[in-house]
């Protein structure tokens, strides 16, 4: 019975929530969009007009923006034709002009050696060639003195007991003390 009242206590207040939104909304009524005496009905601006218009602003500051009149759409104008080559031969001519900066001449004496060198590494032999197997040296065990001795783990111990026979019936006799059935 108690499930009963709650659920229309519930309808109720939600149909109080309901009606009063809804004599909000015709108490108040819509607000209008306003259309400025200057501005008469028509179509909306174009991108190229708000473009101009923004352009306007920026080179008369101090003047106010001119009301914008309503255009039919126009056609855009004809691109002019642009020749991007004549401003490369212009900048090659002005880098002919402009002396160039480069390092000083190095004497070729500086790199004789190294050239030298380089032609009679082809020569000489490579390590692999003269490399024997009798003269490396083999010295096993050399890094054993740096090794850490690790502490044996209980596993370790445990194995180490279960080898010696009477460990083993000193843990079956204690098993079964430890393991009382009663």
């Amino acid at each position: 019975m108690e499930d009963i009242l709650k659920v229309i206590l519930w309808i109720v207040v939600g149909l109080i929530y309901f009606f009063a939104k809804s004599s909000k909304k015709r108490q108040q009524p819509a607000p209008e969009q306003e259309i400025p005496a200057d501005k008469p009905a028509g179509p909306p601006m174009t991108f190229e007009d708000l473009l101009r218009e923004i352009q306007a602003s920026r080179q008369e500051p101090a003047q106010s923006p001119p009301a914008p009149t309503p255009t039919v759409a126009k056609p855009s104008p004809v691109s002019t034709y642009t020749d991007y080559d004549e401003d490369l031969e212009d900048e090659a001519a002005s880098q002919e002009q402009i002396p160039s900066r480069t390092s000083p001449p190095v004497p070729e004496r500086s790199y004789a050696g190294y050239e030298e060198a380089r032609q009679q590494a082809f020569l000489r032999p490579s390590l692999e060639e003269t490399a024997r197997l009798e003269d490396t040296v083999v010295r096993f065990e050399q890094f054993k003195a740096y090794e850490t001795e690790q502490p044996a783990g209980l596993a370790a111990a445990y194995a180490k007991a279960l080898n010696n026979q009477e460990e083993v019936r000193k843990a079956f006799v204690l098993s079964e003390i430890l393991q009382r059935k009663f």
